[in-house]
C-alpha cells in the first residue's frame, strides 16, 4: 500500500488525481492522508504538519511505500526532526520521489536505508511504455539486470561499479557540512538539475569539489539539465560546465541519461549497486 506525502512545496489537487489513477491502475492501493493538500506560503503546510503526515505514514503498518507528491522546497527544514524521531530510518518502507526528495533520500542512505529516485506522484501519470515497466521493477525490488541507456556525450571513458546515490545538484549542495549527507566514497553519483544558470551549476559543483565529494565517487552519471541555459548567447552551457568540472577527476563520466526533470525520468534504487560503462553508454543495475 502506498501512502502519499507532501513534504515540500504545495500542489494543486487536480495535478495529483492522474497520478493516483496511474498507481491504482498499476495495482497499488493508495492512501491520501487528511490534510495532504495543506498550504502555508511556499510549503505544503507548516513543518509540524508535514512531519505529522510523515510520522503517521511511518507508524502505519499497512503502508509499504511513502510516495512524495511533488518537489520544490521544504525537506531540508525537516531533516533534524526526521532524524531525531527516526522516521523511515528504522522501517522497511520505501521512499519514492526525486528533486527536493533527494535531501531525505541522502539522509536515509546514511541510515542504511534504500529509496527510489523516481517520478513524483504529480507527474507519474506521464510515465508509459518501457519507462513504466522499468519503474515498476524498481518499486518491486526487482531491478537487477535493468539498464538505463545514455544519449552521451562521454566526458571521460571507462567502467566502474559502486552504489547509486545523488539527485538534483542544488538539493545535494546544501547538505554539505551537515550530518545528513553520507559518505559518497565509491558511489555511482547521479546528478541532474533544473532552472539554474551555468555559472550557478559551476558554483554548486565547485563546492562539491572543494568538499572532496566528487573526487570520492567511483563514477558520475549526468542526467538532464533542464532550463539551464546561459544568460547570454555564446556562454558555456550547463553540460560544458559539468564536463569541465569533472573530466579531470580520473573517473568515468557519462552524460545524457534520461534522469531528472526532463521528459523522461528513469528510476533508480538509491543505495543499490550498479555498473556505469561510459564506453558502452549505459548504467546497469546489479541488484534490486
Amino acid at each position: 500500500m502506498i501512502g502519499l506525502a507532501a513534504l515540500s512545496s504545495p500542489f494543486e489537487p487536480e495535478v495529483l488525481a492522474p497520478g493516483v489513477a496511474w498507481m491504482r491502475a498499476s495495482g497499488y492501493e493508495v492512501v491520501e492522508p487528511a490534510g495532504l493538500g495543506a498550504r502555508a506560503g511556499y510549503l505544503a503546510g507548516d513543518d509540524a504538519h508535514r512531519l505529522a503526515i510523515l510520522e503517521a505514514l511511518d507508524r502505519d503498518p499497512r503502508i509499504d511505500a511513502v510516495w512524495c507528491v511533488r518537489g520544490g522546497y521544504g525537506l531540508h527544514r525537516l531533516l533534524p526532526e526526521i532524524a531525531a524521531r527516526g522516521l523511515l530510518g528504522a522501517s522497511d518502507k520505501l521512499l519514492v520521489g526525486f528533486s527536493d526528495v533527494a535531501a531525505l533520500a541522502m539522509h536515509l542512505l546514511g541510515c542504511g536505508v534504500r529509496s527510489a529516485h523516481a517520478p513524483l506522484a504529480n507527474t507519474v501519470a506521464r510515465v508509459a511504455g518501457a519507462e513504466a515497466a522499468h519503474l515498476r521493477r524498481v518499486l518491486a525490488g526487482d531491478a537487477a539486470g535493468a539498464r538505463v541507456v545514455a544519449r552521451g556525450p562521454v566526458v571521460r571513458g571507462g567502467r566502474a561499479e559502486g552504489f547509486l546515490a545523488g539527485g538534483c545538484v542544488s538539493i545535494l549542495q546544501p547538505l554539505v557540512g551537515t550530518p545528513y549527507l553520507p559518505s559518497l566514497r565509491g558511489a555511482i553519483l547521479v546528478i541532474e538539475e533544473i532552472d539554474e544558470r551555468p555559472y550557478r551549476v559551476d558554483r554548486m559543483l565547485t563546492q562539491l569539489l572543494l568538499a572532496g565529494i566528487l573526487q570520492s565517487a567511483a563514477a558520475i552519471a549526468v542526467g538532464d539539465f533542464v532550463k539551464c541555459e546561459p544568460a547570454t548567447p555564446g556562454g558555456p552551457t550547463a553540460l560544458e560546465v559539468v564536463a569541465e568540472r569533472t573530466r579531470d577527476l580520473g573517473i568515468p563520466v557519462l552524460a545524457g541519461f534520461p534522469i531528472g526533470h526532463g521528459p523522461e525520468n528513469w528510476a533508480f534504487p538509491v543505495g543499490g549497486r550498479a555498473r556505469l560503462d561510459a564506453d558502452a553508454g549505459e548504467l546497469v543495475f546489479l541488484d534490486g
